[in-house]
Parts: C-alpha cells; sequence; structure tokens
C-alpha cells in the first residue's frame, strides 16, 4: 500500500518540482484546470506563487469568479467532459498569450482510473491519492461511476487500498492473491476499469509506423 504523505512533505516537493520544470522549461506560470474542491485548495497552498495570476483556478475553491466578459453557461444541463475542455480551451488561450503551461489537477485514484486521462503535461498532483486529498485539502474529483464517494473517507480509502493492491499483485512487489473487497464495487468490475485506464495511459497516441524512428513507437519506447 502506498504511504500518505504529510502535506508539508508533500507541498515541498510538489512545489519544488514545479518550479524546477517551470524554470527550466522558460515557461511563466501554470494554468491549472480540473481537479475538485480539494485539489484546488491543495493547489492554492503549494503552488500560489507559480501559478498565473490570471488562472481560472489560481485561488481557493469559491475565489474564482467569473470575469464579466467570459461568455455564461446556457441553461440546462451539460456534460462534465464539455466543462472540461471549456476551461482547457480558456486556459490554453491564457497560456499562449503569457508563455505560461496548462496543468490538470487530478489526483492519483483519478489518474488510475480513468480511461480518458488528462492530455497535459503537468500533472501536480498526480502521485496523491483520492483519499489523501480529501484528508488534506477537501473533496476529491474522480471519475464517474466513483464521484458518488468523494466525501466518504472510508470508500476512498478502500478504494485507494483495492486500487494499491492491484498494482502490487500486476507489478509483481508483493506475491498475494487477495483482493481488496468492497460492498460498494465488485472486485473484477475494479480490475476492469483499471485495466483500461492503464491501456489508456499506456497508448496515448496512435502513429502508423512506416519507418525505424517512429515517433511514440521507436523512439519513446
Amino acid at each position: 500500500m502506498a504511504a500518505s504523505p504529510g502535506e508539508a512533505g508533500a507541498g515541498r516537493v510538489i512545489a519544488g518540482v514545479v518550479s524546477a520544470w517551470l524554470q527550466t522549461s522558460g515557461r511563466t506560470g501554470l494554468h491549472l484546470i480540473g481537479g475538485g474542491p480539494g485539489e484546488r485548495a491543495l493547489a492554492a497552498r503549494w503552488l500560489g506563487g507559480l501559478v498565473a495570476a490570471d488562472s481560472e483556478a489560481s485561488g481557493a475553491p469559491g475565489e474564482g469568479a467569473a470575469p464579466a466578459s467570459r461568455p455564461q453557461r446556457p441553461e440546462g444541463p451539460r456534460p462534465a467532459a464539455a466543462d472540461e475542455e471549456t476551461e482547457r480551451f480558456r486556459a490554453r488561450l491564457a497560456a499562449e498569450r503569457t508563455g505560461g503551461e496548462v496543468a490538470h489537477l487530478a489526483n492519483r485514484t483519478f489518474l488510475l482510473l480513468t480511461d480518458r486521462p488528462p492530455p497535459e503535461r503537468i500533472l501536480p498532483l498526480g502521485d496523491l491519492r483520492a483519499s489523501d486529498v480529501l484528508a488534506l485539502g477537501g473533496t476529491p474529483a474522480l471519475p464517474p461511476p466513483f464521484q458518488a464517494m468523494v466525501d466518504d473517507r472510508q470508500a476512498l480509502t478502500e478504494l485507494d487500498e483495492a486500487v494499491d493492491d492491484w498494482i502490487a499483485r500486476s507489478w509483481g512487489s508483493r506475491g498475494s492473491s487477495h483482493r481488496v473487497a468492497s460492498a460498494r464495487w465488485r472486485p473484477d468490475e475494479l480490475e476492469d476499469v483499471l485495466k483500461r485506464g492503464f491501456l489508456a495511459r499506456v497508448h496515448d497516441r496512435v502513429v502508423p509506423k512506416l519507418g525505424s524512428s517512429t515517433p511514440w513507437v521507436d523512439l519513446d519506447s
């Protein structure tokens, strides 16, 4: 099982890595997207000085009031994916204008369970479990159907334990056939979700191979 990080230590590591990347790449700051209230609260505490002033997620939850010039959302239901793509589009425009970089606030549990991993290169909270986000910052974000348990500390802990157990068995770091059981999911269904997520991360580009130096096939494997 992965160890839960202390807040101060995790914040220092994350801020240090992101700061070094910004300096090396010459980028001016982060434009944050994604995540839930918990991830955004942690980003405000840990990355405050590295976030671009006009980032939509630069403040704590509730502080990022929409500018008067921002188009208002039409009435009626709207898919969550459409909201994120709209947020991504605005962040990319702002990053292009200021020389910044778009970063996605997905947590580790989200990244392991989703079959639509975010395309952003910078994932500051990508090694922080959802249960840790809840303990340190507040309500995390998870892909459906797991989003219903984001405020349940016990459920998130069980979910992270099950994910860690699958990783340990799949990568051979623990020779156990034990599977974490829960009334909230069937182990085989959870493993199917994790396998789809793994394939989505590993096969994130499809490039027809025509020669001996194909990007993402020969040069990046």
